[in-house]
């Protein structure tokens, strides 16, 4: 695969990354890059720091795919550097195109491979009702208003934002939306506070060292769950898009409804261009 194909996919990932509602790990996985992915990021491990303190570069640098991750990096960072103001611009001005631009590119991802499952059998059902507890528990969870964010919720966040990135279907994004301070990190991201993002990235390393190990194993032990527990994950993930406003906000106005139908286009054009660029 060469450097401008992986750029390319991790630009997808960033741009995922930055909207709440869908997640980089599903991009990840329609392009077919998911497994070399948390391959890669499952030997950040402890073996990994003990070499770096050594001084040990080129071999803790091939034993990463670190070029594969670097350049998967560069893409993610230009994915959302570019993709952030607009973002904003759009929660605050459209936010039902947004919506509809998200459900439409998570429906029309459950249609192709690989997160269409390849058939119905006990394992997929198994990962699927595990997928669909969590999407409970998440669709209940409310909503906390926050006025005064601290530092160790701030690297909570990045924890479980990494967690969620890792999962398709699970939006990092969307956990921090869930824990009120989604606005509070974009805006950081925006004026580049340091100090902050260097905080939340702490917190996102953190999972790096934990989360990613135990998915790997499970990858590998128990693939075809996962199967349906991704495709559950991402199926579920539509309406909690919707949580705030719920469908019938929709019939309100007619301008919504152009809205909807505006977005839902754009939406499943873009899940075409994505499969494009995995099939070329």
């Amino acid at each position: 695969m060469n450097s401008f194909k992986i750029i390319l996919k991790g630009f997808f990932m960033g741009m995922a990354e930055i909207i709440p509602g869908i997640s980089g790990g599903t991009i990840a996985l329609i392009l077919g890059i998911y497994e070399r992915l948390i391959t890669a990021l499952s030997k950040i491990d402890y073996y990994f720091l003990r070499r770096l303190f050594k001084g040990h570069i080129k071999e803790i640098w091939n034993y990463i795919d670190g070029i594969f991750l670097l350049q998967l990096t560069m893409g993610m960072i230009l994915g959302i550097l570019s993709l952030s103001s607009v973002i904003i611009f759009l929660l605050e001005n459209f936010p039902i195109f947004l919506k509809a631009l998200l459900s439409a590119l998570l429906l029309g991802s459950l249609m192709i491979r690989p997160l269409r499952p390849r058939g119905l059998n006990k394992k997929i059902l198994m990962g699927f009702i595990g997928s669909l507890f969590i999407a409970i528990l998440l669709f209940n969870m409310p909503v906390p208003n926050l006025n005064d964010i601290n530092l160790f919720y701030i690297f909570f966040g990045g924890f479980l934002a990494i967690c969620a990135f890792i999962l398709p279907g699970l939006s990092g994004s969307f956990i921090l939306l869930l824990l009120g301070i989604y606005p509070f990190m974009v805006h950081s991201l925006n004026s580049l506070d340091i100090f902050i993002l260097s905080i939340f990235i702490s917190g996102c390393l953190f999972g790096l060292l934990t989360f990613v190990k135990i998915l790997k194993s499970f990858y590998d032990s128990r693939k075809t769950v996962l199967e349906g527990f991704f495709f559950g994950l991402v199926l579920f993930s539509i309406p909690m898009i919707w949580k705030e406003q719920g469908f019938s906000y929709l019939i309100l106005k007619i301008t919504y409804l152009t809205e909807f139908t505006m977005g839902s286009l754009f939406g499943f054009f873009l899940i075409f261009l994505i499969n494009k660029t995995k099939n070329n």
